[in-house]
């Protein structure tokens, strides 16, 4: 069959009971039926699944039976590669997961990966990782909420104490414009629309502070000059203190008093250390600046890295399928193997969900990566401190040099003709000294204002971006939105005849804002009616995500409720068989796992059924009185 990712589906389900297993039974593609009588743990199972795939479970909805067990592990395969998910059953909210690479008969806590349920300092949470695994983008809502995976499974699961007439599974804290988020996302109208927006709402925000930075600035600075201006009276002082210096008349620096000469050698003493200071502060923001470089080379190389491994992975694909013929050292010609999970060169079993360990490499290197790029904003910063600490080392080299200059001049005995000189030299260089931190001022300025421009322009590109993907969305979401109507229009028509608003139903609309689905234009049915509804609406967004391969909706449905609300048992085996027919039709990979209690006689028994039939005797969860 053909594949359309992103993909997952559930290979085999385990639960533990501290060191004993409760339940283990393997899935498989196409249509899973676990069927029992009624309080035999099929909803309990399903609750599980949910919960093992990374779905959050609310204190109040846990059983008190799932409670008693342990721990989940979930073998499953996105996008073509196995992985086995491994969480810690609890009531409590926010547990984390265990990721490993391969199958559960390989599974190994020292060669998984724990990933908590938020994200926390340089640790990725995991629902970001498995998004990533299904290359599914980690969006926010128009509200600034991430859709988490948990998010994406609310619609995906189909629960049975959610009410029947609502799409997604209910939670608390949800809105409107996270469900559309989730269902924009899940049937592909997002493009690049949301980062684009979420990228606009901080160029924004960057945008606004620099306008206040510089309104903060020419409210300090009201008489703000050109640079060239400044830079002109500096030279003109500057001038006019040669004039007074030529004036002055030197004598040797005996002449001067005790005093005096004891303010000189403190000075001069004071410069000194300035001077080492100076050094000292050269010497620290080099070797910052080595930290930078080497950082940002580090990280580089460990994408460069990533890269080659992922190649080799690749690689690693290729040649496991390519069957020898002769051996690689003699030369010898090859007898063919009989199993494919044999080596055909040394006659080594191979585990047939054996993976190559590359993941766990992978995912420690964008841990590397992550860290290290975390340092650099911090390197930045000690680097740009110290230069402002340089700046003021060398300002105070400046001050203390020309304090020198006038106590080295001549003290007693001048005309005064001289002293007023001196003063007056004292001004000028006072005055250069404000006008230089004004220039300074005058820099950190022009570029507030050049980035004030830049961001004016990027926010400017952005919202033309916006608006033209919205305009070519709005067409795509009503297209998509359309099939999926139709397949559901499609569907309830095939019912018995016990809903005469579906057999001549001529329109389907529904809302995933609203969590709300309509026939003619009405949503209000029975009970049994309206869960049919429901169940048909699952079935056809899987079935629409394998017509169309960009829906970003992983093909797959579990579905606990298709018989809810009373719904006659005729009605419950027309929908099994129905589910079946249209599995059967499908060309792409897919995965449905749904509940009965009232199975029909031809798919009992079948290959799409999973374990036993379950009863108050035989219950789902084998747990030990």
């Amino acid at each position: 069959m053909i594949q359309f990712d992103p993909t997952l589906f559930i290979k085999r389900l385990v639960i533990q009971k501290e060191n004993y297993t409760v339940y283990d039974e393997k899935f498989h593609q196409g249509v899973n039926i676990i069927r029992g009588h009624n309080s035999s743990g099929k909803s309990t199972i399903m609750e599980l699944m949910f919960f093992a795939l990374g779905g959050d479970i609310p204190t109040k909805q846990w059983k008190e039976i799932a409670l008693k067990c342990s721990t989940t592990y979930i073998e499953i395969e996105i996008n073509g590669k196995t992985f086995t998910l491994c969480r810690d059953i609890s009531n409590k909210s926010r547990i984390g997961m265990r990721i490993f690479e391969g199958g559960y008969d390989d599974f190994s806590i020292k060669d998984s990966l724990l990933f908590p349920y938020s994200d926390r300092e340089n640790k990725q949470n995991y629902h970001a990782n498995l998004l990533q695994l299904l290359n599914i983008p980690i969006i926010k809502s128009t509200d600034n909420n991430f859709i988490n995976f948990n998010q994406i499974l609310r619609l995906i699961y189909t629960d049975q104490l959610t009410s029947v007439s609502r799409i997604f599974r209910e939670q608390d804290f949800d809105s409107n414009t996270k469900r559309e988020a989730i269902g924009d996302l899940l049937i592909g109208v997002i493009s690049d629309l949301f980062h684009k927006k979420n990228e606009l709402k901080e160029y924004e925000k960057d945008h606004a502070n620099s306008i206040n930075e510089i309104k903060t600035f020419t409210h300090v600075y009201l008489d703000i000059k050109t640079i060239d201006e400044i830079n002109q009276e500096i030279n003109f002082n500057q001038e006019r203190i040669s004039e007074l210096n030529a004036q002055l008349e030197y004598i040797n620096e005996e002449s001067a008093d005790n005093e005096t000469r004891q303010e000189i050698y403190t000075q001069r003493d004071r410069l000194d250390k300035l001077l080492r200071q100076k050094e000292d502060k050269i010497d620290e923001l080099n070797k910052i600046l080595f930290e930078i470089k080497d950082s940002e080379l580090f990280i580089k190389s460990q994408k460069n890295r990533l890269i080659d491994v992922q190649n080799s992975e690749k690689m690693i694909n290729i040649l496991s399928d390519l069957q020898f013929i002769h051996c690689p050292a003699c030369f010898s010609k090859l007898k063919p193997t009989t199993s494919h999970t044999t080596c055909n060169v040394c006659g080594s079993e191979q585990s047939e969900e054996y993976e190559k360990p590359t993941y766990r490499l992978q995912k420690n290197i964008e841990f590397q990566i992550q860290e290290t790029q975390s340092l650099l904003p911090k390197y930045q910063e000690r680097y740009e401190e110290s230069e402002s600490e340089l700046a003021t080392i060398n300002q105070n080299i400046d001050n203390v040099r020309a304090k020198l200059m006038v106590m080295e001049k001549p003290i007693g005995g001048l005309s005064t003709q001289n002293r007023l000189a001196l003063l007056e030299i004292g001004n000028l260089e006072q005055q250069n000294i404000h006008l230089q931190e004004k220039i300074a001022q005058l820099s950190k300025f022009e570029i507030l204002k050049e980035k004030r421009d830049d961001l004016q322009a990027i926010v400017s590109k952005l919202s033309s971006d916006i608006d033209k993907i919205v305009k070519k969305n709005e067409q795509v979401k009503l297209s998509k939105e359309s099939k999926i109507s139709g397949i559901v229009l499609d569907l309830i028509k095939q019912d018995l005849d016990r809903e005469d608003s579906f057999k001549k139903a001529k329109e389907v609309s529904f809302s995933f804002s609203n969590d709300i689905i309509k026939v003619d234009g009405v949503s209000m049915f029975s009970a049994s009616s309206t869960a049919f509804l429901k169940s048909c609406f699952k079935l056809a967004l899987l079935i629409a995500s394998c017509q169309d391969k960009s829906f970003l909706y992983p093909r797959l449905a579990i579905m606990d409720n298709i018989e809810d609300k009373g719904m006659e048992e005729a009605r419950s085996k027309n929908f099994q068989k129905l589910i079946v027919a249209e599995s059967k039709k499908l060309t792409v990979k897919h995965q449905i796992i749904f509940t009965t209690s009232m199975i029909a006689e031809e798919l009992n028994n079948s290959e799409y059924c999973i374990g036993d039939f379950y009863t108050s005797e035989n219950h789902t969860l084998k747990i030990k009185s």
